[in-house]
């Protein structure tokens, strides 16, 4: 039959105000859609440049022919920083810009030669006095505090010179910017020192970070002090030297085309063979460091049969070691100085951050052990576990970023974590969690609250006997879970209703696999209700 007229026009204008309505969103689904293209184009083509660049081979620091280069590069910096220096301190008016910031440059000076001087002996000072008057439970916590303030304090005299020689004006902008990378310099041989210490310190009796035995300790501490002095090393080469090789060997200035690439070559040669010795110098440290682990595990082993998972994990890292002392100097100097860089230095970056996980696991540990006043094992208490599985899955995304992966990708992952998965058609996020856990948990203390109030002192003022009493507080304690647990999925979102099937199959599993514990179950639960033996 024919609509009405006057229906079938209603009818045409709400669909034409739907279809202005969702045009929208079908632009903005379209947009998103050519959005997400671009950007897996884009991740694509990054992936593909990392890749070319890992195994990109450069010029062999085995090959003479390009050791000159790297002579030629020590020249050229030296030339260069010499007659900019000279050109500096032969204008009058630094020497006016000096005595204008005479005042504030000695204060910078004096302070810095106080710190670096004086400013270790303090902290020792002040580690002999707390730990004079602190009990025997928080020795360590103190001295782990202080001894990290011992390597700072005086790192802060360095900045303090460099401040001084900027206010100067005595020196040009590249011999400046040596200067600032200084301090980073130090700081990262302080915090090799200072993580050296804490898992391999030198007081006999004093427990290492890892666990570790007292068999090879002072080769330990060398090793990691070494391996800081590496990364201090390749930190100047990456962020100083190599910005400007190629203004060191070819001149500054637009330079042309044929020209460039000529010195841009000879860069390349020049870096690697700068980058050879330490490569070979961390990876012979990487290997000794493997090496030690693999003797303590073989001490440990003997010591402490319960550690078998620690253990095993240990000696996998210490063969993991060994293998990359071997073969990233190995690729270093045939020319893929690219692979090798991101093999060795990535190693010793994890080897640091494992050691600050166990550092940090241990402070909690003795705080928990002063905090409780227990005489327990700090490692074997549950709180100290927690923490260190807590700090260890916090590690995850440092790690993932210390091996090439992009804060781009871990947002996303992060992003998706937090919008939710599926499963079985039931979206599970981290807030949908937390409320389930939490409202789970309101409950269930509510339960145990209501049973205590009954049991101590609402059913003693009846006529009931104990058998009766008791049947009453675990009724309410069965009730008050299963009504806990259904307001707290219901709180959260989750509908039910996608859950029968799999609820369903698991009860007929239930029903086959344990008929004897349910029947068991639901018979006490009869035995509560009507009470026929008191």
């Amino acid at each position: 039959q024919t609509e009405d007229p006057a229906i079938a026009k209603r009818r045409a204008e709400l669909a034409d105000t739907l279809a202005k309505l969702q045009a929208p969103g079908i632009t903005a689904g379209e947009a998103a859609t050519r959005a997400d293209s671009i950007i897996r184009n884009i991740d694509k083509l990054v992936r593909e440049r990392q890749a070319v660049k890992l195994l990109r081979l450069s010029p062999s620091a085995l090959n003479p022919v390009n050791w000159t280069d790297g002579l030629s590069l020590f020249r050229w910096m030296g030339a260069w920083i010499y007659d900019e220096t000279i050109w500096r301190f032969t204008q009058p008016s630094n020497y006016d810009t000096l005595r204008n910031s005479a005042p504030l440059i000695a204060v910078l000076v004096i302070l810095s030669g106080i710190l670096m001087l004086r400013g270790s002996r303090w902290m020792l000072g002040m580690t002999r006095l707390l730990l004079g008057k602190a009990a025997m439970r928080g020795r360590n916590l103190i001295s782990g505090f202080v001894s990290l303030g011992q390597g700072l304090l005086p790192c802060i005299g360095p900045v303090l010179v460099v401040a001084a020689l900027q206010r100067s004006s005595l020196f040009g902008p590249i011999l400046m910017e040596l200067f600032r990378e200084l301090p980073v310099v130090l700081l990262l041989i302080v915090a090799a020192w200072w993580l050296g210490s804490r898992v391999f310190p030198g007081q006999p009796g004093v427990e290492s970070a890892l666990g570790l035995a007292e068999e090879g300790r002072a080769e330990g501490r060398f090793h990691v002090v070494m391996m800081g002095v590496a990364v201090g090393l390749e930190y100047l080469v990456i962020n100083w030297i190599t910005p400007r090789a190629e203004d060191f060997l070819g001149g500054a200035g637009v330079m042309a085309s044929d020209k460039a690439q000529a010195v841009a070559a000879r860069a390349d040669a020049a870096i690697s063979v700068l980058q050879a010795p330490l490569q070979v110098f961390a990876g012979l440290m990487l290997f000794r460091v493997g090496q030690l682990v693999r003797r303590q595990m073989k001490i440990m082993q003997a010591q402490d049969d319960d550690a078998a998972f620690r253990l095993n994990l240990m000696r996998w890292i210490a063969n993991v070691l060994i293998l990359l002392g071997l073969v990233g100097p190995v690729l270093g100097l045939i020319g893929y100085v690219s692979a090798a860089n991101a093999l060795i230095w990535p190693a010793i970056t994890s080897l640091g951050l494992i050691g600050i996980v166990a550092v940090l696991q241990g402070f909690v540990a003795e705080l928990w052990v002063v905090l409780t006043r227990s005489e327990e094992r700090r490692r074997e208490a549950l709180v100290p576990v927690l923490a260190g599985f807590v700090l260890t899955i916090a590690a995850l995304p440092l790690f993932a970023l210390i091996w090439g992966a992009r804060r781009e990708d871990l947002m996303e992952l992060w992003t998706q974590f937090r919008n939710g998965f599926d499963i079985g058609g039931v979206k599970i996020s981290p807030t949908i969690f937390l409320t389930l856990v939490v409202i789970f948990a309101i409950g269930y203390t509510v339960t145990r609250l209501v049973q205590g109030a009954l049991k101590s002192s609402i059913l003693p003022k009846t006529t009931l006997d104990r058998g009766g009493q008791n049947a009453i507080v675990s009724g309410i304690g069965y009730i008050g879970i299963f009504l806990s647990a259904v307001l707290a999925i219901s709180a959260a979102g989750i509908d039910l209703s996608s859950l029968a099937i799999v609820a369903g199959a698991l009860s007929v599993g239930v029903g086959f696999g344990l008929p004897t514990i349910v029947q068991n179950f639901v018979s006490g639960i009869i035995l509560l209700i009507e009470r026929p033996v008191s």
